[in-house]
Parts: structure tokens; sequence; C-alpha cells
């Protein structure tokens, strides 16, 4: 999704974060080099301040990727955390001391 400049510099770091989260997830776009592997790219405008403080516009290239290895190697990596995670689900309080509950609120 591309924003006007005008508009991008009135948004929230958090809004424009959002944006550029559901261009990423979304599958339009992708082009898909195997079973295993796809990305897409764009090139998005900004403005920047140099360093004599004046602002130029700039043209960066996003690109992001899915990979199967690098998702099976992040999931081995995180198995800890990720079982921690599926236990707080089961169980929405779990105590780790009498001063110390973690809470767990589904969405």
């Amino acid at each position: 999704m591309h924003l006007p400049i005008s508009i991008k510099n009135h948004l929230s770091i958090h809004l424009i974060n959002f944006f550029y989260e559901l261009w990423t997830y979304n599958d339009e776009g992708y082009l898909k080099t195997s079973e295993d592997f796809k990305y897409k790219s764009r090139i998005i405008k900004q403005t920047v301040k140099d360093e004599n403080n004046q602002s130029r516009t700039i043209e960066e290239k996003v690109v992001v990727y899915w990979s199967r290895k690098f998702q099976a190697r992040c999931e081995r990596e995180n198995k800890k955390f990720l079982d921690f995670l599926k236990k707080l689900e089961e169980s929405p309080v779990l105590s780790t001391s009498s001063t110390n509950i973690i809470s767990f609120a589904p969405s």
C-alpha cells in the first residue's frame, strides 16, 4: 500500500507499521521461486533530514521474503518460548512466585 508523502508525514509510526504489516502479510504481489521461497518488493518515498537539517525526499526499496528453511530455524530457536505461550493459552494464569503472576488474556 503506497501512501502519499503528505499523508504519511502526519501518521504515527504505529500506523505506518500497521500499513507495512498489512502489505507484508498480504499474499498479493509475492513472486514464488519454489514452494519453499517467495518474495516481493516495492519502492517507497520518504522525507528525511540530512546532516545540514535539510529535508530531502529519498526512494527506498523494501524487500520482504518468506523461506520455509528460515521459518523452521526460527521455530527451533524459539521453541521454549512458543511452548510457554501455548501453556499460557491452556492455563490463563501462571504463577512463578507469590508476587510474580503472569496473566494471558486471549483476543
